[in-house]
């Protein structure tokens, strides 16, 4: 009970961003119970904020190791395993937070960010689809798809997802700007394609 009060204060500091007081507060929890896998997901969640890679791969390793039905742990390690360039074993982990728990956005997104990174758009797309299937009212899945179908010029698509996301959130920033922009690319596209007809036509 003790361990988990400390954890719980934690993860208010870590929202609040005093990291140096959800730290202290993680590793008094796990000293309490060191068997307390939430602390040390919490305490690896921390590390990996603060950029200490090493100590955040060790907490969330240990925290895995405790409960291995974690997919924001999982989740988590896959955020490590990228910001140290191993995308292949990011991968691995976002999968195995989708096969614990298969309407993780998170884990979606950031296979998204991935297989964008490789330049990947069309399976960076299908992963987003996945997500969407199992949850086709989340927004953050919706206006991701809409910047990857806009990066690779499927402007139409593109203008439904963002139009879906208006549909929720009126004023969603990311998708008034992604609408703009996919506006003023299909103008574009429209007038260059009516000046080469009417070059031909002459």
């Amino acid at each position: 009970i003790f361990s988990n009060a400390f954890v719980y204060r934690g993860l208010i500091s870590l929202e609040q961003g005093d990291l140096s007081s959800a730290v202290a507060d993680f590793k008094e929890g796990i000293r309490l119970r060191s068997a307390n896998s939430t602390a040390h997901y919490a305490l690896g969640k921390a590390y990996l904020k603060l950029g200490q890679l090493d100590e955040a791969y060790k907490e969330l390793n240990t925290s895995l190791s405790l409960n291995n039905n974690s997919a924001p742990c999982h989740i988590a390690m896959g955020d490590v395993y990228r910001a140290q360039g191993n995308s292949v074993a990011a991968v691995k982990e976002y999968n195995a937070a989708i096969a614990v728990k298969a309407e993780s956005s998170d884990a979606y997104l950031h296979l998204a960010d991935v297989y964008e990174g490789r330049g990947d758009l069309e399976l960076a797309s299908a992963n987003l689809r996945s997500g969407l299937a199992l949850s086709p009212d989340n927004v953050d899945l919706h206006r991701r798809l809409g910047d990857i179908l806009l990066r690779n010029e499927k402007i139409d698509d593109a203008l439904k997802e963002y139009t879906t996301v208006l549909g929720y959130v009126p004023n969603d920033v990311g998708a008034v700007n992604g609408m703009t922009t996919a506006l003023m690319l299909k103008s574009q596209k429209e007038a260059s394609g009516a000046f080469f007809v009417s070059n031909n036509f002459e």
